[in-house]
C-alpha cells in the first residue's frame, strides 16, 4: 500500500514511536501521522532536514545541512514550536543521534567532527575528529558508530576504538560500513560493504557479529 504524506517530495528518513504515531523528515520539511499514515501532517516546512531523533511525542530534534537556514532544531511539545540550538554555517550536521532527553551527537556528512551535547543541547562540544552515518548506545558509556569503519567507546564518547572489518581477496579497499541494526549488545547486523565480481560486477555484502564487534564476519545475500 502506498500512504502520501504532506506532499514533500525526497523523504530522508522515518521513525515510529508505535502502531499509529510516526515521523518522516523530507528535503522541504518535516512530517507527522498519529493514524498510522493514513493522514500526515506538517509539523515543519521549508527546510532540508536529513536526520531525525525522537525521544518521546513531545521531545524531537531534527538536523539540517543547510549552511544559511540549518543547524540543530528542537521542539518540546511535539512540534507546535521550534528552537534553534545551533548552527554551524557549513559545517551544520546531517546526522544526529539522542541517546536520552540529555545526551547525545551530532556529525556532518564529510565526518569532520564528533560533537556531543550532555545539556539537551544547550552546548555541542567536539569530543572527536571523526563523525558518523549511524551510531548506537546501550547505555550511557557505551555505544558504536559507523561511518568509514565501526568503532567502539566504553566512556561515553570521548574515545573511540576502531574495530575490524573484513578485508583482502575480492572485497573492495574502499568497502566500509554505513548503517547497522542491533538485536542485543553481542550481535549487529550492518551494511555497506561490496565485493567484486567476475565480468565487472559488484555485490553488497552484509556484516554481522556475534560478540559487540570483537570479530565482524560477512554474509553474500545475492549470489545470482
Amino acid at each position: 500500500k502506498v500512504q502520501i504524506g504532506g506532499g514533500f517530495p525526497g523523504y530522508t528518513k522515518i521513525f515510529f514511536l508505535n502502531q499509529t504515531t510516526g515521523y518522516v523528515s523530507s528535503v522541504t520539511g518535516f512530517d507527522k501521522t498519529i493514524n498510522g499514515g493514513a493522514n500526515w501532517t506538517s509539523l515543519f516546512a521549508g527546510e532540508t532536514f536529513q536526520d531525525i531523533s525522537i525521544i518521546s511525542n513531545d521531545t524531537i530534534w531534527i538536523v539540517s545541512g543547510n549552511p544559511f537556514t540549518g543547524g540543530v532544531f528542537r521542539t518540546t511539545n511535539g512540534g507546535a514550536n521550534w528552537e534553534q540550538q545551533l548552527n554551524l554555517g557549513s559545517n551544520n550536521p546531517n546526522h544526529i543521534y539522542m541517546y536520552n532527553g540529555r545526551i547525545g551527537f551530532i556529525s556532518n556528512n564529510s565526518g569532520t567532527y564528533l560533537r556531543k551535547t550532555t545539556n539537551s543541547g544547550q552546548n555541542w562540544d567536539i569530543v572527536f575528529n571523526k563523525g558518523f552515518s549511524d551510531m548506537f548506545f546501550i547505555d550511557s558509556l557505551k555505544g558504536w558508530s559507523a561511518f568509514d569503519s565501526v568503532r567502539v567507546t566504553t566512556n561515553g564518547g570521548l574515545n573511540w576504538q576502531t574495530q575490524l572489518l573484513p578485508y583482502g581477496g575480492n572485497i573492495y579497499s574502499f568497502s566500509q560500513m554505513a548503517k547497522f541494526d542491533f538485536v542485543n549488545k553481542d550481535t549487529i547486523w550492518g551494511v555497506g560493504g561490496r565485493m567484486a565480481y567476475p565480468n565487472n560486477q559488484n555485490r553488497g555484502i552484509i556484516y554481522k557479529t556475534i560478540d559487540g564487534g570483537n570479530n565482524w564476519l560477512f554474509q553474500l545475500p545475492d549470489t545470482n
